[in-house]
């Protein structure tokens, strides 16, 4: 009896999220903490609605993504797959805009399937990244780009950003030597649940473009963004044209 009552109360609950995300763009009561102007412009909020299998209980988890091109998102596997216990059902979102505005992309369950680069994942950190095309671009500043000039073994201190709410959280560490030979490396930072799938590049003064240095997976450790993670986002893009 307690679970037939879940379902549809689940059910109406999704329906209310995706709709209530569904107007673009939207206001927040204090988007500079949300999108603080000296960060990279193009790393956004992730909002992910799963169901929990057999009881088909809904619920929500904040995440963090890098935006490619306006289209493409970046972020750790376990943001995005489905797992023995839960499925993914509806993926919002949000990023700063050039105008400034805080738009807000929804992904539903039958986009995510079209266009989710997952099935890699095993479980291992190694594989722990994934890539989904938002339905519609949304134009932002590209100032983490992906590149595969920068070699892990010579950067010493490593900036990493992401969400464990609704306010961006920036920190900063020293990378630690000598780095594992598993497209992995870690750093000396004390990040926090919702940070996953965040950006992780070295520090610099630069005022231009940064290269994203890693996915941010798990506590103090990233996923490398290497010529083989740059080669399966490529012929990700082109299988979906």
């Amino acid at each position: 009896m307690f679970i037939k009552i879940l379902r549809p109360l689940s059910v109406i609950w999704v329906s209310l999220f995706l709709s209530s995300c569904a107007s673009i763009p939207i206001t927040l009561d204090k988007p500079q903490k949300m999108f603080p102007a000296d960060l990279p412009s193009n790393v956004c909020y992730l909002k992910t609605v799963r169901a929990v299998r057999i009881i088909g209980f809904r619920t929500g988890y904040n995440s963090t993504g890098t935006l490619i091109e306006g289209q493409y998102l970046v972020t750790a596997a376990h943001n995005l797959y489905d797992s023995w216990r839960t499925r993914l059902l509806g993926v919002q979102v949000t990023c700063k805009a050039d105008d400034g505005s805080i738009v807000t992309s929804i992904v539903s369950k039958e986009g995510i399937s079209k266009t989710r680069k997952v099935s890699h994942y095993n479980k291992e950190y190694a594989t722990d990244y994934a890539f989904l095309k938002l339905n519609k671009p949304i134009p932002v500043t590209e100032i983490l780009t992906l590149t595969r000039d920068t070699n892990i073994e010579n950067v010493q201190e490593i900036e990493v950003a992401g969400y464990p709410s609704i306010k961006l959280e920036h920190l900063t560490g020293k990378v630690k030597h000598p780095i594992p030979n598993d497209s992995t490396f870690y750093y000396e930072v004390d990040t926090k649940k919702g940070m996953s799938g965040g950006p992780v590049w070295p520090t610099s003064q630069s005022t231009g473009t940064v290269p994203l240095l890693g996915i941010h997976v798990t506590e103090g450790r990233a996923r490398i963004v290497n010529s083989d993670l740059i080669d399966d986002f490529e012929n990700w893009k082109d299988s979906l044209k």
